[in-house]
């Protein structure tokens, strides 16, 4: 699929709407490219915004589609030069008004066990930030694999270690 015929569309079954937005700003082409997407209601405008985001596959995030609710129009953001972070765009949490992905520093990348973080998008700062994981969890990266998701209203990481039958949850 390219982006000339990407939709999207979002719907509310509560009150049985739905609403297609407009073809976002950010165009690609051609080649392997991820896809990254968050809904969330900001606060402090009293509105609802759609981030969408765009880039090569181990590539550092460089820009990024925010739609809002309120004036029905797409908005092309540069993120800041000195983020460097990859994120994976295949789980997210979305907790505190925040969408939260895991991700990797730019400078491991190449590495065989790259620094790992969380990487967030808040909603009402309109800006990417980043948790670092923490340090015991870090250890043991190799051997274990990391899921995140909200539990109870707190952004949670679950650590699962197939070989020894160990689950710890981080909260």
């Amino acid at each position: 699929m390219d982006d000339r015929q990407e939709s999207l569309i979002l719907w509310n079954p509560a009150i049985r709407m739905s609403l297609t937005l407009p073809r976002p700003s950010i165009f690609v082409w051609a080649g392997i490219v991820y896809r990254a997407y968050g809904f969330d209601f900001d606060h402090k405008s009293n509105d609802y915004k759609v981030l969408r985001i765009v880039y090569e596959p181990h590539a550092p995030l460089e820009l990024y589609d925010l739609y809002k609710l309120c004036t029905g129009t797409w908005e092309t953001a540069r993120v800041a030069d000195d983020f460097k972070h990859t994120i994976y765009p295949y789980k997210e949490a979305f907790v505190n008004g925040a969408i939260h992905w895991f991700g990797n520093h730019e400078r491991d990348r190449a590495s065989s066990c790259p620094e790992r973080v969380v990487v967030l998008f808040h909603m009402c700062d309109e800006e990417f930030r980043v948790m670092k994981f923490p340090d015991h969890l870090i250890s043991s990266l190799k051997e274990n694999y990391v899921d995140i998701w909200v539990y109870d209203g707190l952004l949670s990481l679950m650590e699962h270690n197939e070989l020894q039958y160990i689950e710890s949850l981080l909260l």
